[in-house]
């Protein structure tokens, strides 16, 4: 979606992004620092609200951002902590991801 609003072949009007809107409507988000001090603060304020996590960041960034099950069942032991990614969770270190090249050449070629 990015190259396709990047290339400006989305019709867009004074500002309103309609493709992004279509695929965005009702969310909120926000863009949160986890790995400063304030941060950190404010993201587990967030998760002693939620009901729900869920996430597709890979292992490694799980474990560098501090936000493994473990982590948020230690600050909401009540969490429903939920994962997923396209490529599959698994991930071997200086191994190259050859489920995600396919996925990859087949999103091209879809193209």
């Amino acid at each position: 979606m990015r190259t396709i609003i990047a290339g400006g072949m989305v019709a867009s009007r004074e500002g309103y992004d309609y493709l992004f809107e279509f695929c965005n409507r009702n969310k909120r988000g926000i863009c949160l620092g986890v790995e400063i001090a304030r941060g950190r603060e404010v993201f587990k304020r967030l998760v002693r609200w939620a009901e729900v996590y869920v996430t597709n960041q890979l292992p490694p960034v799980r474990r560098k951002l501090r936000t493994e099950p473990a982590d948020l069942m230690a600050i909401d032991s009540r969490l429903v902590y939920a994962r997923g990614h396209g490529q599959g969770q698994r991930w071997v270190p200086g191994e190259r991801n050859l489920r995600g090249r396919a996925s990859v050449d087949s999103k091209a070629s879809f193209a």
